[in-house]
């Protein structure tokens, strides 16, 4: 078998300070050091050749001489000063710069650790099959909603024709039966008179049958 790779080392979380920000706070303190003692070596420059003018003008040249080469060296510490400053700077900026860039590339490393993993959840073929899925499940709904819209159509017409036929009922009975007048019987203009003998006879007949029941009771 061969060596275990190593994990990838992964970035440490916000707030916490690496060894690369402890790096960047040192050279950025010794920025300010020298920065300070360049200020301090520029300021003794200009003292010691205003005492060396005043020394020179009193006639004590000695003094002034040693003023001057004293002045030379401090003008030579300063520039030396100021070439080490200016590499501290660069360091800071490369440091900084290159902090940034770790920190760039171990957030793509992140994001591709996290594509990944839901790529590995979750496959071409199952979001394949869901579109499958939602496309049938589509389908299906239209089919029924144009079942029920025919079925709502049904109920309609037949909803019509039963109004119709209620029309044509009540039209009907507000209107009566209707007959042919030629069927008709003839109305009769005078009322008919019936015959007076025969009344008289019957009436005759019953006033004897009374006579005869009267005459048996007796």
């Amino acid at each position: 078998m061969g060596p275990k790779a190593s994990k990838p080392s992964r970035p440490p979380p916000l707030g916490t300070v690496t060894s690369q920000d402890r790096a960047v706070l040192d050279l950025k303190n010794t920025r300010d050091r020298l920065s300070k003692y360049s200020k301090s070596l520029s300021s003794a420059e200009e003292r010691l050749l205003a005492k060396a003018k005043a020394l020179s003008r009193q006639g004590k040249k000695d003094r002034a001489l040693m003023l001057l080469k004293l002045r030379k060296r401090k003008a030579k510490e300063l520039e030396n000063v100021e070439t080490q400053l200016l590499q501290v700077l660069q360091m800071v900026e490369t440091l900084q710069w290159s902090t940034e860039q770790a920190r760039v590339v171990a957030a793509l490393k992140e994001g591709k650790d996290a594509l990944r993993a839901m790529h590995d959840r979750v496959s071409v073929d199952d979001v394949l099959g869901l579109m499958d899925d939602v496309e049938e499940g589509r389908a299906e709904a239209m089919a029924i909603s144009d079942a029920l819209a025919q079925l709502g159509e049904g109920d309609m017409a037949e909803e019509e024709e039963v109004q119709e036929e209620l029309r044509r009922m009540e039209e009907g009975m507000e209107e009566g039966p209707k007959y042919d007048v030629e069927d008709l019987p003839d109305v009769p203009v005078s009322m008919p008179v019936a015959p007076s003998g025969g009344l008289q006879k019957e009436k005759e007949k019953d006033e004897e049958k009374e006579i005869e029941r009267v005459a048996v009771a007796a």
